[in-house]
């Protein structure tokens, strides 16, 4: 078991759980499911994250630039993206987020059903 102090309140946290804060509010994650933390697998994991959070690791891991347009960046996002394979990652968080992507230069742009 393990403490977390936030905003000066100790959470305890028994083995395999997350302590996760979005926008100052801390938000149950439960217990992981998997044998190993997805990262030793060079892939990235989030259950119901703000999209926002998704493509700004996406930006992190992938060295790239993102932009949004017409979509919602608070929508929450479930699943897991490729650190190794980039396409594989863009397809990963368009796909289930029902939203569209395209190359603009050396940056992406995820966009909605209007074209950009």
């Amino acid at each position: 078991m393990v403490s977390v102090t936030f905003n000066g309140k100790e959470t305890k946290l028994p083995a395999g759980t997350s302590f996760i804060v979005i926008d100052g509010k801390i938000t149950e994650a439960p217990a992981s499911q998997t044998l190993q933390p997805s990262w030793l697998t060079n892939e990235s994991t989030f259950k119901s994250v703000p999209l926002k959070f998704v493509l700004a690791e996406l930006e992190r891991q992938h060295n790239i630039t993102v932009e949004t347009q017409n979509i919602d960046t608070e929508q929450l996002f479930t699943g897991t993206f490729s650190n190794t394979d980039r396409d594989i990652a863009l397809k990963s968080i368009s796909a289930p987020s029902q939203i569209k992507f395209k190359f603009e230069g050396s940056k992406v742009l995820f966009y909605g059903d209007k074209n950009p």
